[in-house]
């Protein structure tokens, strides 16, 4: 089942926290503490939850100003979780595994701390099932319940604290005597903070020449599109006229939103007819290409329970610590440590599950070596179970030859029913799908040895650009509900696949339009519009938030360095604060998020314990409140 807000008997509590939003203060006669938080997503919440847990028990007992700036009205759910957002994006993981609360000491402050599951469960009408933890649900619906936690927070607060939720896009931060005056994109001075927490999430920035050629052929063509990042798609992408050509770049998660918002949120409609799955049109549908630098989209996530979920046999918590152990920082080579027991494991899900669904005993696999053996004799007496390689499971294109675009874009099709089928079977019964789950166990693994410039700088580099993409492809699709719908649009002739990998995109003066060309298969098209569908990663060198420009112009921030290697992100301590041109840590200000990616790893995640630097930085900005108030107190 898919959840969403009309399945809740619940008011939205995105009107009250309405109520709360205040404008920024210039007054810079207030001598109390003013702590900012900047970033009003889950993460900047997180943060604010940790602060709020701290200060309950704490002897900082003097008027303390939190002020939380978002550059919208959305906090707590941030672009990502915003609650006006139409109901058919959805999450891609199980409702059973999503909690916005976390299992430490201090406790929250707020008085109520459910998880999704039971949030829904709570709430939901009375007509409605139980909820169940492999149950999906809408983004909106999990933009809500994190409002939700946010009110129960601020209805909460230590009677000292006060907090205020402000509406404004930070753009600069200006250092004077250890305070920071934050500059709004308005132009507008803020007052003084004594600390800072960065939490800013995507910049949703391109600002290379290429999509600058593209802003400027749209702009000097009417009826041409250049739509640079495709959120909100309501009405960014729902309000396009009818009929056009458009074609999407990159086929992530985004692209599924970005589909479905040309066509189910043009009124198209879906309706099931005995287990399949047809696309009725609405007749304002453009033709849509998509295509992205693989060629394939993303494997769909079949159901996800906490007690059936795939459990490593070679790739173990042992086995990096032994790795961490042998390797200093800098000194780990993905492709030669880390690879060949990736590998092993691949193999191990797979044919391990096949053995099940077959009744075959096998022997001591404690070693690979002993279940290679058993590999051999399994695949000698069940000649036709296929035979599995990594290589081949991440890019299935290789060696593949297409005689015509059409043959191509069927293929495309096949392999996603293939691919629903076998999440539907599940991951404790599909061999398929358990080599899919091998990577979600062992990404928050790898994270902690990537780490901080873990990985030698070569191998980092490579592992950016060459496995991670690939191996995220296969693991953290959407659901099974969603890549039913785009098959839908495929057979209906509204999504077309033929473009294939990486085709050549240009801007056609001539024309006005915008023309793609591929080899493999041969096809090309001009097409009247392009949307990119791609989620900007952080790029010091193209397309940073400006806030970190100023940042890095003023020497307040550097980039980090992996021994030459620069990934694109800044600098932070082991602790998560800024270090600035000298090598100083600034304990004053700290980041979380996306901001440290390429420091860490994987932060597109509402887990409260991955890459968690907000624990600690709560626990230290109350250490010097205590301080300041037994200073103030002598």
């Amino acid at each position: 089942m898919i959840w969403t807000i009309k399945n809740l008997n619940l008011t939205s509590c995105h009107e009250w926290l309405k109520t709360h939003t205040l404008q920024p203060s210039t007054n810079q006669h207030d001598h109390h503490t003013k702590i900012a938080i900047i970033g009003g997503g889950p993460k900047g919440m997180y943060g604010l939850e940790r602060l709020l847990a701290s200060l309950q028990d704490s002897d900082a007992n003097e008027l303390l100003e939190i002020d939380f700036y978002n550059e919208n009205e959305h906090f707590g759910a941030g672009n990502n979780y915003r609650i006006d957002q139409p109901e058919y994006l959805l999450i891609n993981y199980s409702i059973g595994n999503i909690n916005m609360w976390i299992d430490e000491q201090p406790l929250s402050n707020a008085k109520h701390t459910l998880s999704l599951l039971d949030w829904i469960n709570y709430y939901k009408k009375d007509n409605e099932r139980k909820a169940e933890e492999v149950h999906y649900a809408s983004r909106a619906l999990v933009g809500l319940y994190l409002q939700y936690g946010l009110a129960e927070m601020l209805k909460n607060l230590p009677s000292h604290v006060l907090v205020k939720l402000i509406i404004g896009s930070v753009s600069d931060i200006l250092d004077q005597n250890d305070q920071y005056f934050l500059t709004l994109k308005d132009g507008m001075v803020t007052q003084a903070y004594d600390q800072l927490l960065l939490a800013t999430g995507h910049s949703q920035i391109f600002n290379t020449e290429y999509e600058q050629a593209c802003l400027s052929l749209a702009e000097a063509h009417p009826g041409t599109y250049f739509i640079p990042h495709a959120y909100p798609v309501n009405p960014t992408l729902t309000e396009l006229p009818p009929n056009l050509k458009v074609a999407i770049k990159g086929m992530g998660l985004t692209f599924v939103d970005a589909a479905l918002a040309l066509t189910e949120g043009k009124g198209g409609k879906f309706i099931d007819r005995e287990g399949h799955l047809n696309y009725e049109r609405s007749g304002r549908e453009p033709q849509i290409y998509a295509f992205s630098r693989g060629g394939l989209p993303m494997l769909p996530r079949g159901p996800l329970s906490k007690t059936t979920r795939y459990q490593t046999k070679y790739f173990t918590a042992g086995f990096v610590e032994k790795m961490r152990l042998r390797y200093p920082k800098g000194t780990l080579n993905f492709e030669t440590e880390l690879l060949p027991v990736i590998k092993q494991e691949y193999q191990y899900a797979y044919y391990s599950t096949w053995m099940k669904k077959y009744g075959y005993k096998c022997g001591d696999s404690a070693s690979f070596k002993s279940f290679e053996s058993d590999i051999s004799s399994f695949r000698l007496q069940y000649q036709e179970i296929p035979a599995f390689n990594l290589d081949d499971f991440l890019s299935p294109l290789r060696g593949i030859r297409f005689a015509n675009k059409e043959s191509y874009h069927q293929y495309v099709i096949d392999y996603l029913e293939q691919a629903i089928k076998e999440a539907e079977i599940g991951e404790q019964n599909s061999p398929m799908m358990a080599a899919v789950a091998v990577w979600r166990e062992i990404t928050p693994l790898i994270s902690s040895l990537y780490e901080f410039g873990g990985f030698t700088p070569a191998s980092q580099k490579v592992f950016e650009e060459l496995y991670y993409s690939r191996f995220s492809r296969v693991t953290f699709g959407p659901p099974i509900a969603n890549i039913k719908k785009i098959v839908a649009l495929a057979k209906a002739s509204i999504l077309n696949f033929s473009l294939g990998p990486s085709p050549i995109v240009s801007c056609d003066e001539e024309s006005g339009k915008f023309h793609l060309k591929s080899s493999h298969p041969p096809f090309e098209i001009k097409v009247d519009g392009l949307v990119d569908a791609r989620i900007a990663k952080p790029n010091l060198n193209n397309g940073t938030p400006e806030v970190y420009q100023n940042l890095l112009s003023r020497d307040m921030a550097v980039p980090f360095i992996n021994q030459g290697y620069i990934p694109g992100c800044i600098h932070i301590s082991q602790k998560g604060y800024l270090i600035s041109s000298d090598g100083t840590i600034n304990n004053k200000i700290a980041l979380t998020g996306t901001p440290t990616e390429g420091v860490t790893l994987d932060n597109d995640t509402l887990s409260r314990t991955r890459n968690n630097f907000v624990s600690e930085w709560a626990y230290l900005t109350v250490q010097k409140l205590q301080q300041r108030t037994a200073y103030i107190t002598k």
